[in-house]
C-alpha cells in the first residue's frame, strides 16, 4: 500500500467532517440549548447564582462554548482541505467530470460550516431575552 492510498481514508474524513461538522454541532447546540432553556427555569437551576449569574445563563454559555469551535473546526478542515486539492492539481474543472471532486465537497463545507457557526452565535442570543427566570 503506497503512502498515497493510505492518505486517502484521511482525506476523506476530512472533507466528511468539513461538509456535516457544523451542522452536527449545529443541532446538538439547538438541542442542548432547548433542554437547558426548558429545565433551567423548572429546574432547580434558577436558583443558583455563581459571580452574580444564574446557572441557566452559565450553562448555556458552556453549550457555546463547547459547540462553536467544533463548527469552527469543520470550517478550518474544508478550508484544509480545498487548499490541499489545489496544490494537488486538482481544480473547478474536475467538476465536470462524471463525479464530483474533493474540490467542490471541501468548498461546499467550508460555506456551509461558517454558516452554522454564524447559526450557533445567533441562536445563543434569544434565550437570555425570553429566559425569565
Amino acid at each position: 500500500m503506497s503512502e498515497q492510498e493510505g492518505q486517502l481514508p484521511k482525506q476523506r474524513a476530512a472533507l466528511w467532517f468539513g461538509l456535516l461538522g457544523g451542522a452536527v454541532a449545529w443541532v446538538l447546540h439547538l438541542l442542548s440549548v432547548y433542554a437547558i432553556s426548558e429545565w433551567g427555569c423548572a429546574g432547580p437551576f434558577h436558583g443558583v447564582h455563581w459571580l452574580g449569574i444564574a446557572a441557566t445563563v452559565w450553562l448555556l454559555f458552556s453549550a457555546t462554548a463547547l459547540l462553536l469551535p467544533v463548527a469552527a473546526c469543520a470550517v478550518w478542515t474544508g478550508h484544509r482541505s480545498e487548499q490541499e486539492l489545489r496544490a494537488r492539481g486538482q481544480d473547478a474543472d474536475a467538476m465536470l467530470e462524471d463525479r464530483p471532486s474533493g474540490l467542490y465537497t471541501a468548498r461546499t463545507g467550508q460555506i456551509a460550516s461558517g454558516l452554522f457557526c454564524l447559526i450557533i452565535i445567533a441562536q445563543t442570543i434569544p434565550p437570555f431575552f425570553f429566559l425569565q427566570c
